[in-house]
């Protein structure tokens, strides 16, 4: 009898001891499932399969502290999910996709206030910089779990990369390799909520220029998330002719995509995964933002 009753007495005092018992369900671990969409963009579908690789997940209890985190390679997720063991609590879990491709570090990511996740590219000057900042998506939702209920959530991801098309009209007498350009900002580090981590370091974006059919100069940067607050991401143009005329430009680039935009701003600029900018110069060097459309430099606006 003693040798039949065994288990069952062995199993008792293990429910007993951790406190998971049907009195007290506090101390159960709750199967927790997270489904991940990614619809915030100008397709009329999910391209979370598409777009996102790799996911890096955190959860972090209700006191800011990590508990427990997965690495998971899309090929090894079932329906677009991943699946945590939890007890009883209030939780906070913040995703990350595409993190896998070394591109991306993770620093303190212990506790949930100190975390700071953003490029680690530098070049032979120890500047960070980059011409293609990869694919970077963020997710972070806030949860309670009750003990042995299963809870199930979808986590929306936001991408965290844009392209800007810079087109350049009206300078005159000036080679193109004359016309310098720079885009710099202060976006390509964030804090567990998405938005820049106030030890941001400052990137410089490198484009790939090239010339239009009317010799305009076409500049593409590839560059992290927009903020609408954003005034440090700051667009500067400068060239100087034969006969000593100066062309000149310098102003944030977030302003000058939200013009026309009054409401939303921050969706628009989630969602969008193109942006255009012209800038022409009269003959006096003046110079002001233009409609993409018109290519023609001898055109007086």
């Amino acid at each position: 009898m003693t040798r039949k009753y065994f288990p069952f007495r062995i199993i008792l005092f293990l429910l007993i001891f951790t406190g998971c018992i049907r009195e007290n369900t506090d101390n159960c671990e709750t199967t927790v499932m997270f489904n991940y969409v990614y619809h915030l963009h100008t397709y009329n579908r999910d391209l979370f399969s598409e777009e996102v690789e790799h996911l890096q997940v955190y959860i972090y209890d209700g006191t800011g502290v990590l508990v427990t985190e997965k690495s998971v390679p899309i090929e090894f997720m079932t329906g677009n999910s991943v699946s945590f063991d939890l007890v009883s609590g209030k939780y906070t879990a913040v995703t990350w996709g595409n993190t896998h491709t070394g591109i991306f570090e993770c620093d303190d990511k212990h506790e949930l206030s100190n975390v700071r996740v953003g490029i680690n590219c530098f070049d032979e000057n120890g500047v960070l910089s980059t011409t293609d900042p990869g694919s970077l998506f963020h997710g972070i939702t806030e949860f309670t779990v009750k003990g042995g209920s299963p809870y199930k959530e979808t986590v929306p991801l936001t991408k965290n990369y844009n392209k800007i098309n810079l087109k350049i009209k009206g300078i005159e007498n000036v080679s193109s390799g004359d016309v310098i350009t720079s885009l710099t900002g202060c976006n390509a580090h964030y804090s567990y909520d998405n938005y820049f981590h106030s030890n941001n370091l400052i990137i410089s974006y490198i484009s790939g220029r090239e010339l239009d059919e009317n010799d305009n100069i076409i500049e593409c940067y590839n560059v992290y998330r927009l903020l609408d607050n954003d005034e440090d991401l700051v667009l500067k143009i400068f060239a100087e002719n034969a006969d000593g005329l100066i062309y000149s430009f310098e102003e944030p680039v977030v302003p000058i995509l939200l013009k026309d935009i009054s409401r939303k701003q921050q969706e628009y600029l989630d969602r969008e995964d193109e942006f255009f900018i012209a800038i022409g110069f009269d003959e006096d060097g003046t110079a002001s933002v233009r409609s993409w459309e018109e290519v023609d430099t001898s055109t007086e606006i």
